[in-house]
């Protein structure tokens, strides 16, 4: 990843999925308070989870750029949608 993506998600909001997750895991590794912080230790494999979310958007976004990507398969449309139930639970309501 290129470290110019993660310092742009983090001052300016723009960037795909993955340089927001970056900078969002290294603001809570020095942030006990930061809501990734304690999703993490309740829910480890949350990270993992919101990767594969960021692939799958990032593999999208490419495609529509340059042609209409392949659509997804049932599997990996239940994926996304379970990342995403999975990260709103294990984030909701641990913002200070």
């Amino acid at each position: 990843m290129d470290e110019r993506k993660v310092v742009w998600a983090a001052r300016e909001g723009g960037q795909s999925l993955r340089p927001h997750l970056l900078a969002a895991l290294m603001t809570a590794s020095m942030d006990g308070t930061h809501p990734l912080h304690a999703a993490a230790r309740t829910t480890p494999e949350l990270l993992e989870r919101l990767d594969t979310l960021a692939t799958v958007r990032d593999t999208s976004a490419a495609h529509a750029r340059r042609r209409p990507a392949p659509p997804l398969t049932v599997e990996q449309r239940l994926s996304v949608i379970s990342a995403v139930y999975e990260a709103v639970e294990a984030l909701h309501g641990m913002h200070p």
